[in-house]
């Protein structure tokens, strides 16, 4: 029996995200790590994508895309954008917008819309999508501020301005969706697909 991530293909990841490594490598699935660099913004502006669906499993697809690698070995691509009141939002840029989206979000409903895919030799070979409910407790200004003094500038790089697999479970009321989708990548569907193109056991 062969080890997790080490098959006929190597595997690498699209993404500059230590969760998504993280959650890979404790699998056992050995991964190269090569961050496309691409401007998602700019992305989805060309595109004119409309709905959450559209826009992350475009920049799934492109950031898959971007990596040019052997061609018997596989590429991974991950986005999620959160949707709230029915707009996609990006990513904030300072901690002062960070709590102006955590106020407006306290005490309601937005959603997380994932999409993965699989790329080999230029082409997509395996996509999957998912969407998690994320229900936030009611926040006033000061439980806000002392969360983000605690969180640091980290959370920047989450566009709900939250690590859910950190002090981020603290703002949350209600989850619905799977645990490992939430946090960036769904790691059973990936896992199965990769089996299936024989890269692991």
């Amino acid at each position: 029996m062969t080890h997790p991530g080490v098959g006929k293909s190597q595997i690498v990841l699209a993404s500059s995200s230590a969760i998504r490594q993280a959650l890979l490598r404790n699998a056992g699935v050995q991964v190269l790590v090569k961050p496309p660099g691409l401007d998602e913004r700019d992305i989805l502006a060309r595109a004119g994508v409309q709905t959450a669906r559209q826009a992350s499993a475009l920049l799934a697809k492109r950031k898959a895309l971007a990596i040019t690698w052997g061609p018997q070995d596989l590429v991974i691509g991950c986005d999620q954008v959160l949707e709230f009141e029915g707009r996609v939002l990006s990513k904030v840029q300072s901690m002062e917008e960070a709590a102006q989206r955590l106020h407006a979000m306290a005490g309601k409903t937005h959603y997380l819309t994932g999409a993965c895919v699989l790329a080999q030799d230029g082409r997509i070979v395996w996509q999957h999508q998912n969407r998690a409910a994320m229900q936030m407790r009611p926040l006033d200004r000061e439980a806000i501020a002392t969360y983000l003094q605690q969180a640091g500038p980290q959370i920047l790089s989450s566009v709900g301005c939250y690590q859910i697999e950190a002090l981020g479970i603290h703002l949350m009321e209600r989850m619905q969706g799977s645990y490992f989708s939430i946090l960036g990548l769904p790691l059973l569907p990936l896992l199965n697909a990769l089996r299936q193109q024989g890269a692991i056991w």
